[in-house]
């Protein structure tokens, strides 16, 4: 369909669990949306969704890719039930968002971002951090201060042990499944290529039980500037997911938060003011994207992007097993 205005979208939801319905409240604040077809892995679930929110419900996700009507997919299912899906969904040119985590499989990644890129396919992967006010003017500051930036320091706190094992031991045991990449992501946008990591992982949940998986990252980014950054997260049973990110210079810090930004002290550097027309999020980005024909809504968290997040992600699982530095595989 062509682009214009603010003309109706139709969606399918490919995965109808808690992550799409946090999306699906979001774009019916938007007005001009509608759900047109859900599928999930789990019996009921996209009838429950087609209940509340509209639309035809799926046992067979093939058939809703069928469908001639749809301006757009929603992938929220959990990495270990896409399958082949995201294929499917780049042959039929449709644009897609993919809910975070990305697939660990990197090859498979690289082919679906490959297929995307030679089809010149609108993408967006699920990384809200990028799409802040907080965002807007950090990459501000940062452009204007050149490479006077040396590091920056982040922390993720949240998501639960259960949580946590929601998705397969696999994705679990990767930095892709949590807080981390979001973080990752996020100082990629601000501060450039990573070029080597170095990680150290405890397999110690905050409650003191043993687990399968980390239940704290630490992780130390080195960037072709010459920036450093630490990056760590953990599980916890309540806290503040991300923030305030701090980016140090010689005189001073530039520290992030999702509503904006500050100096510290504040006459260290001018912080600009957000233009008050941002998309609110990522989910109001993605639709004037597809409205106005115009990618560069989203193309900073496109798939192809988010694949060079995922390798600096997997480079640091890499050294965390084996105690060494690593340089991500695109190097």
């Amino acid at each position: 369909m062509e682009p214009t205005g603010d003309r109706e979208i139709r969606l399918g939801f490919i995965g109808t669990g808690e992550i799409a319905s946090h999306h699906m409240k979001r774009l019916g604040e938007l007005g001009g949306i509608v759900f047109a077809a859900h599928w999930d892995a789990v019996a009921g679930r996209a009838k429950d969704a087609a209940a509340e929110f509209g639309g035809e419900a799926y046992s067979d996700r093939s058939k809703l890719l069928d469908r001639d009507d749809l301006d757009a997919v929603y992938l929220c299912a959990s990495p270990e039930d896409r399958g082949d899906i995201e294929e499917k969904i780049v042959a039929r040119k449709l644009p897609m968002f993919v809910a975070h985590p990305v697939m660990p499989a990197l090859e498979k990644a690289r082919s679906v971002a490959a297929a995307a890129e030679k089809v010149r396919l609108l993408t967006c992967l699920d990384y809200p951090l990028r799409y802040t006010r907080g965002a807007w003017q950090a990459e501000r500051v940062l452009a204007d201060r050149g490479g006077d930036v040396g590091m920056a320091v982040a922390a993720w706190r949240g998501c639960s042990q259960e949580a946590c094992r929601e998705v397969d031991a696999e994705l679990s045991r990767s930095g892709a499944a949590g807080g981390l990449a979001h973080l990752v992501d996020f100082l990629r946008g601000m501060m450039g290529d990573i070029v080597q990591v170095q990680a150290v992982y405890s397999y110690r949940f905050p409650d003191g039980v043993d687990a399968s998986a980390p239940g704290g990252r630490c992780v130390i980014l080195s960037f072709a500037s010459g920036a450093v950054g630490t990056v760590t997260s953990a599980l916890a049973p309540a806290g503040k997911a991300a923030g305030p990110i701090e980016f140090i210079f010689r005189n001073g810090s530039l520290l992030w938060e999702v509503s904006g930004c500050s100096a510290v002290p504040s006459d260290a550097m001018p912080v600009p003011e957000a233009p008050s027309d941002l998309p609110r999020n990522i989910d109001e980005a993605f639709v004037r994207a597809l409205r106005s024909g115009d990618e560069s809504f989203v193309s900073r968290t496109s798939y192809s992007e988010g694949v060079r997040t995922l390798e600096a992600v997997l480079a640091a699982d890499i050294s965390a097993a084996e105690c060494r530095p690593v340089r991500p595989a695109w190097l």
